[in-house]
């Protein structure tokens, strides 16, 4: 429901036809809710699975020689991998030499506790679970390639990580206000910084770019658009300039003011206010209460962020590792974090041209 409710606000906000889409949204939330009552009332199924015995020995027998992982960018696709040589990849990840993971001497119930406690304390929801270290499959590349990334469903951090990334993408705005005050001082007029919120922002440049060319110049096509990616970024960032970027971003975008506080709501409002009450905010009974909303300080995002990345626990088999180089691709707020760590270095070259 939650996902219909931010896609029908993102059609009202595009196409400002807030009244069709209220009454799309009521439309198929009621459509789905009869059919799941329908479905949960209903008679049990004559059989819990449609696979007999043999099916089941064969699988079990696959499952000896063969990983089922994921294929990137094909979500209802699925990988057939040869165990050998997944477990040889993982353990490469997970080798010293790669300064990526260190192995902990703890057992998982312990890294568990451990966890829960420090979530606890913050008043967020902690699942029972850590994340397990998988492989993914990119053959949408040339030539094919392989990743590996945390697998955080149900995470014990997961809570405590959406919620960050949910407080990021509200600071994009104060961002781009930043980037915008730096060209200001050179009498130049922008509205946002580089960073875009999806592809359909790379269209919409595309298109503006092609707008501005002179009819000589798409003759003589002049202009030639080139796009880069970085290979192995999340894994190659040094966790302590991360944390210290991020705090001083987090200061400038509270206007270094510990009384200033940001209020996002479950559903993606946004506000800022002073003097309200820290953290998280539930609604619902006890048993089955929900975050209704958040509010941040410069004080307690730093201190969750920080928590975040020096608690990156992952499982791989039996053994508990935790990450100590770069971020893990796959928590809840990664992309965000990426994009923010660049725009310090980016703001900081732009201040640097300012002031010279």
């Amino acid at each position: 429901e939650d996902i219909l409710f931010r896609f029908s606000r993102e059609v009202e906000r595009e196409f400002g036809v807030a009244e069709a889409m209220s009454a799309w949204y009521r439309h198929v939330v009621e459509a789905v809710t009869t059919r799941y009552n329908a479905v949960a009332t209903g008679p049990p199924p004559s059989s819990p699975h449609c696979l007999d015995s043999s099916d089941f020995r064969f699988l079990r027998r696959f499952c000896e020689h063969f990983v089922i992982s994921y294929m990137d960018k094909a979500a209802n696709s699925f990988v057939f991998c040869c165990k050998k040589h997944y477990v040889s990849r993982m353990r490469e990840e997970l080798a010293p030499s790669r300064r990526t993971y260190e192995a902990l001497h703890m057992s998982k119930d312990e890294a568990l506790d451990a966890l829960q406690a420090d979530i606890s304390r913050f008043n967020f929801p902690c699942p029972e679970k850590l994340a397990i270290l998988a492989m993914i499959f990119k053959f949408h590349k040339v030539p094919s390639a392989d990743r590996v990334l945390s697998c955080e469903a149900g995470l014990a951090t997961a809570p405590l990580s959406i919620w960050l990334a949910r407080g990021m993408m509200a600071l994009m705005l104060r961002a781009n206000a930043l980037w915008a005050a730096e060209y200001a001082r050179c009498d130049m007029v922008v509205s946002s910084s580089w960073i875009l919120n999806s592809s359909d922002d790379v269209c919409h440049l595309i298109r503006r770019f092609n707008r501005s060319l002179t009819p000589r110049a798409r003759e003589r096509h002049i202009l030639n658009l080139v796009t880069f990616d970085f290979k192995n970024m999340y894994t190659n960032i040094e966790l302590g300039d991360l944390k210290t970027r991020m705090a001083a971003f987090f200061s400038e975008a509270f206007h270094n003011d510990p009384a200033l506080q940001l209020k996002i709501t479950s559903r993606e409002e946004v506000t800022w206010v002073l003097d309200h009450t820290e953290g998280p905010h539930y609604h619902g009974p006890q048993d089955r209460r929900t975050i209704d909303y958040v509010v941040f300080s410069v004080g307690n995002m730093t201190e969750w962020f920080s928590y975040l990345i020096d608690h990156q626990y992952v499982q791989f088999g039996d053994r508990l590792f935790r990450q100590v180089y770069g971020i893990p691709m796959g928590t809840n707020c990664a992309v965000f974090v990426a994009n923010l760590y660049l725009f310090t270095y980016e703001l900081e070259f732009i201040r640097h041209l300012a002031d010279t």
